[in-house]
């Protein structure tokens, strides 16, 4: 009766090659090395291409898809553009709530607070027009200066269209950036309600 196992000294004089493994045979990993690794892991080197960097190693990335936790990068420079600038931003603070990543010359970045933005304050809404209702005023003004193209004009409830200075224009037109103008055929007559809406 032959042999059903293999010895080492089959291993070292070469008396078995590749040649003489099925490609059924699928050996378990526990056989391999110290039997560490199992076979979920190894199986997870099929398709890699390169060198595996270890958790500690440096490796380059190029149009990798990076997921989790696990996989968050450390990085002191952004490159832009067509990938020949390169923003610094080793020497960026670590950022506070709220604060965006904001450019300080063409290589530079670093971590500020927005300024300038709309907050609830630059909206105004029922603003009583100043001006006297009397069937003949057609002039009225705001409180406030309002921004280019945000101002509405309500009488009695209903939003007027605003036009230009030319006669019969819709029915109102704005002047400066704080008035407003009725044409012939709207200006508001004694008791009307007048209301205004605009940005500041």
């Amino acid at each position: 009766m032959g042999r059903t196992r293999i010895i080492s000294g089959d291993v070292n004089t070469s008396a078995i090659g590749n040649a003489h493994i099925s490609t059924d045979a699928f050996i378990d990993t526990a056989k391999l090395a110290d039997g560490s690794i199992s076979n979920a892991e190894f199986q997870r080197l099929n398709g890699v291409g390169s060198s595996v960097a270890g958790i500690s190693d440096s490796a380059t990335l190029t149009n990798k898809i990076m997921t989790g936790v696990s996989n968050w990068v450390a990085a002191g420079v952004l490159i832009a553009g067509n990938g020949s600038t390169f923003v610094n931003i080793s020497g960026a603070v670590p950022p506070s709530n709220g604060q965006v990543l904001t450019a300080v010359g063409t290589t530079g970045a670093t971590w500020q607070t927005p300024s300038g933005g709309l907050t609830v304050s630059n909206f105004v809404y029922n603003e009583v027009p100043l001006g006297l209702v009397n069937g003949v005023n057609d002039r009225y003004t705001t409180a406030n200066t309002f921004t280019a193209n945000t101002l509405r004009v309500y009488k009695n409830g209903l939003r007027m269209l605003t036009g230009d200075a030319q006669a019969g224009s819709n029915d109102y037109y704005v002047t400066g950036t704080t008035g407003f103008v009725f044409q012939p055929a709207q200006i508001p007559q004694t008791n009307d309600n007048l209301q205004v809406d605009y940005m500041k």
